[in-house]
């Protein structure tokens, strides 16, 4: 989840709770430093964060990074495999791992298009302005249980006429949202009614709900943001939810009849209620969390992700809460934004120069050192998932490493970290970096992946 722009490449970290402001802002202060769009950026990315541990979508993520790479781990051990194909293989055969390798697959299709994979299909697509041209519901087959997955496909058209197909996933909703508030934040505090925001795919959710209810033009951003916020909260398909709703809103007149309740009834009969509670899912997090941070350097990891479950539980009772998130009512941000920002804290965050800081959750007093939540440990966690499933891939916390003195030289853009090279020969004495604590506890330690 990156937002490039003027004032830099700023990014969330999924799965790894991580914020990078690419800003040369002072670590030690860096919330009072940032001007009223800095602080804009800063929203955005925060919002991800929120979407990352607060959603059945954002923890359906996390429970696959965690599940599939251990079953990855396990296989490579299994099969004594010393240098690792890459992707690394997943074996349907071993029964507690064959759910993971099914959940794993049909993933791409909750996701969705991202950012840059538009781009990617179509070169010359211009991000800027667009119109939808068409959407079609589609299906695919979930494997070995023959369950039907559906899914909108989008044709979208740029102001020259290039056109390109979208797959309308939760990556597309979480843009929009994230977008929303960064948008909100401006027109509020700068009353800048303009945005130099891309359309795609920061506005594309709001934009297919008008295209298929064209009343909701007058419906407020807050409602829009409310929508976006159940789909991701209750369901791990929410493009095709939002969709759903859009549709049943439309047939109940909602425009002219706009209440809570409503809102709220029509979205539990489209969910049946829901199959699966946050609270349930954050025990199942912690279970899985627990299979693979074992070592005692990483209780304070834990410990800091119960607290903000505990916390995010109680928030989330009320499923109106995000709307209210977007009520400003006069204020710089809203009385909710702030209550919900003071409770959690904030996970890491790194300026252009990598300098981190973390905010613990408030009255959290067993967290009163640093060296408590040592945060990146989740991020090193992420780092050996994507070593594990994209070729060639160097790990990107080598900036880390280099202001740690891990390492001694910056790492260029062509080269892999020597840390990296020595943890996959098995080669190095000294004190593992985060990477390497990971590639060690899974049990990969004397084993690389094929360069």
């Amino acid at each position: 989840m990156e937002l490039c722009n003027y004032l830099g490449s700023n990014k969330y970290k999924t799965s790894a709770f991580c914020i990078i402001i690419d800003l040369p802002i002072d670590s030690n202060n860096f919330i009072h430093n940032l001007n009223d769009n800095q602080y804009s950026l800063y929203l955005h990315e925060y919002m991800h964060f929120l979407q990352d541990i607060s959603t059945a979508y954002g923890l359906m993520k996390l429970s696959n990074t965690l599940l599939y790479t251990k079953a990855q781990a396990v296989y490579a051990i299994d099969k004594k495999i010393k240098e690792i194909k890459v992707p690394a293989y997943v074996s349907s055969d071993i029964k507690s791992y064959s759910y993971v390798k099914r959940n794993f697959s049909i993933l791409p299709t909750y996701i969705g298009d991202t950012t840059k994979s538009i781009l990617r299909n179509c070169h010359n697509f211009n991000n800027k302005e667009i119109k939808i041209i068409s959407y079609k519901e589609k299906e695919i087959i979930k494997p070995n249980i023959n369950d039907k997955i559906k899914y909108l496909e989008l044709i979208i058209e740029d102001n020259k006429n290039n056109r390109a197909n979208v797959i309308f996933g939760g990556e597309i909703i979480c843009e929009n949202m994230a977008s929303l508030v960064e948008r909100e934040y401006v027109r509020n505090v700068c009353n800048n009614q303009n945005s130099s925001t891309n359309e795609y795919p920061y506005y594309l959710a709001e934009k297919l709900a008008k295209y298929i209810y064209p009343e909701l033009e007058r419906l407020s951003n807050e409602y829009f943001f409310l929508m976006m916020d159940l789909c991701l909260t209750e369901t791990f398909n929410p493009g095709y939810v939002f969709y759903l709703l859009v549709k049943e809103l439309k047939k109940a007149n909602f425009i002219n009849n706009i209440n809570d309740n409503d809102l709220l009834n029509i979205f539990n009969k489209i969910t049946n209620g829901g199959r699966y509670k946050l609270h349930e899912i954050y025990e199942e997090i912690n279970y899985e969390i627990e299979q693979v941070f074992y070592l005692p350097m990483f209780e304070g990891n834990k410990e800091w992700l119960k607290t903000e479950f505990k916390r995010l539980s109680f928030l989330r009772q009320n499923k109106l809460i995000m709307r209210c998130f977007m009520q400003y009512n006069n204020q710089k941000i809203s009385r909710t934004a702030k209550m919900i920002m003071d409770i959690l804290g904030h996970p890491t965050i790194k300026n252009d120069a990598y300098e981190a800081i973390i905010k613990p959750p408030s009255h959290a007093f067993h967290f009163h050192q640093v060296q408590n939540i040592s945060l990146w440990y989740f991020e090193a966690y992420k780092e050996v998932f994507l070593a594990l499933n994209n070729k060639n891939y160097k790990c990107q916390m080598y900036n880390d490493c280099f202001r740690s003195k891990i390492i001694k030289t910056k790492v260029d853009d062509t080269e892999m970290c020597p840390e990296q090279i020595k943890i996959y020969n098995a080669t190095t004495t000294n004190s593992l970096c985060p990477f390497g604590v990971f590639w060690r506890s899974l049990g990969l330690w004397g084993k690389k992946v094929a360069l």
